[in-house]
């Protein structure tokens, strides 16, 4: 879910589309990947690999990535007003 709010407050409006095409499609080649490298090995090869990959990401996204400031319920629009 954490996803979403972050494309949401990141990506321009024109691109969400894509960005959650890539996303889906992402996660579809990683399981698939997942699936077919995993077999081949006792579990803690897949484990501790896509473990490090994970932590590895995380890196990189802490490096890189842009800070996401939470949205306030205050800063949001009211669908209707009382």
């Amino acid at each position: 879910p954490t996803i979403y709010h972050i494309f949401a407050e990141t990506v321009p409006a024109e691109q969400r589309t894509r960005a959650f095409s890539y996303l889906a499609a992402a996660g579809s080649i990683g399981q698939t990947v997942a699936a077919i490298v995993s077999p081949h090995f006792s579990w803690e090869v897949p484990f501790y690999v896509f473990g490090a990959l994970g932590m590895y990401w995380c890196i990189v996204w802490m490096r890189y990535g842009e800070d996401v400031k939470p949205s306030l319920i205050a800063d949001q629009p009211l669908l209707c007003k009382q």
